[in-house]
Formats: C-alpha cells, structure tokens, sequence
C-alpha cells in the first residue's frame, strides 16, 4: 500500500473515530524495492494497532509476537488476552529476550532474507519454465513476504485443480477463496516458496503445470466453461458461521502448507 493511501486510510479512521490493526508479519522480508512506512509511524491520533511477530524473522515454533499501540490500547488488550490464554510461554519470552539481548537478531533477519528470496526466485524461474502464457495463468512477483498470489483463467476453479494436484501429483496450495469475505476468486490460489527446499519448489511448479494443461486442452475443445458445481456458500450468513469459516481457513493454511 503506497504512502498516499496509508495517509487516506487513517484519514477515514480519523473521521469515523475508528482504530487501524496493522498485521505486518512479513514487513522485515523484503527482498526487492522500499519498505513503505508503517501506519504507525504516521499516526498522528494514536489509532494505529501494529502487529508484528517472531515466527517470520526467528523460528515458527517460538509463537511469540509484539504489539506496538498506545499504552491505553495496551492496557485494553492485556485484560482482553488474559482470558483467553491466560498468558504467553514464559519460557518462549525467555528465549526471546535472550537471544535479542545477544545482538543476534539483525543477522538472522538478513540471513532469512537471503534464504527466502533465494527461493523466490526459483519459484519465479521454474513456473515461467512450466506454464505456457497461452494458459492463461498469471501470478505475482513479490516484493516480500513468502507468497505468490496466482490467477487461473476464469473458468478454471481452484478447487478442483487443488483435489486433482493432490491426487495426482502430491502437491498442494491454498484456495484463493478462502482469502475473500464473500467466496469470490474462485479462480485464485496462493503458493508458498518459504518451506519447501529449491529443488522441491522446481517440482511443485512441474507437477502444478501437469495438473493445469490437461484443464486447459479439455476447455479449449470443448469450446465451453464448464460450469460451476454450486454456488459459493455465502460467508457471512451468521456470526457462528463466520466463525467456523474463520477456524476452517486458518486450519487449512497450517496443514496445506
């Protein structure tokens, strides 16, 4: 989000008396381009929330992260967090502090980065080497973070490439979908680069692509989209269902990637 949006963003939270929770998990891995400021940082009004966290920068297992607000909106989310896990690992606080105290955290950072970008860019190399332009599949080029964002064609859903990728080629992705309040980017999906090894990632795009030519052949002979197996279930029909689509993505995300 560019600076001049940012700016707009806390503009309208300003005129509707409303916070802004910035989740910036991913804002230390940038591997390309500028680091835009954070909505913090242009807070005039004291109604930016940041959030940040360890599991991106240090190890996933620590679950630890930070926020940074005004110290009301602390004071607020401390009696908020209390009841509902009483308190965080004091043992993964232990562990945090010592190692910052250390000096060391700057250099893991910048080794992740490494590591990380590395892996873009094969995942980059290996889906332009594996999918043909005339598909019409298209994705993302990161400037961070540890996702490619991909677009199918319209007809194409990514919920049946996901069942055929896992049937057919052991390989998985999370459904576009899941990411839009009212079910819509059907034809979306999201690939992770952070976790597997390069010479896995070569293989995922290979795989991927076998699943998708075949699609591809059948829609152009058959001259038609094929159509849609129902409707997408609306999400937010109830405060209960929201909450259960809610738990069903997060759980999706965890054990797909």
């Amino acid at each position: 989000m560019p600076r001049e949006r940012r700016e707009e963003l806390l503009s309208i939270a300003g005129e509707f008396d409303l916070l802004v929770i910035e989740d910036s998990p991913y804002r230390q891995l940038r591997y390309v381009g500028e680091s835009q400021p954070t909505l913090r940082s242009l807070d005039r009004e004291g109604r930016a929330i940041g959030l940040f966290t360890f599991s991106k920068i240090l190890f996933p297992g620590l679950r630890l992260g930070w926020v940074v607000a005004e110290p009301a909106i602390i004071s607020r989310l401390v009696v908020a967090k209390q009841p509902v896990d009483c308190c965080t690992s004091g043992l993964s606080q232990l562990l945090a502090r010592v190692y910052i105290e250390s000096g060391r955290l700057p250099r893991q950072v910048e080794r992740t980065r490494e590591v990380y970008a590395a892996k873009r860019a094969v995942l980059l190399e290996a889906l332009e080497q594996c999918i043909d332009p005339a598909w019409g599949v298209r994705w993302t080029r990161p400037e961070g973070g540890l996702f490619l964002w991909v677009e199918l064609p319209e007809w194409m859903d990514a919920r049946e490439l996901l069942d055929r990728a896992l049937a057919q080629e052991q390989v998985a992705f999370v459904v576009g979908d899941a990411f839009h309040c009212d079910r819509s980017g059907r034809n979306t999906l999201r690939l992770n680069f952070s976790y597997p090894g390069e010479q896995q990632l070569r293989q995922a795009a290979a795989r991927l692509a076998r699943c998708i030519e075949p699609a591809v052949a059948a829609h152009r002979a058959s001259g038609t989209a094929p159509a849609a197996s129902e409707e997408p279930t609306p999400l937010l029909v109830s405060g209960e269902h929201s909450l259960m689509q809610l738990s069903w993505n997060l759980a999706l995300s965890e054990i797909v990637e």
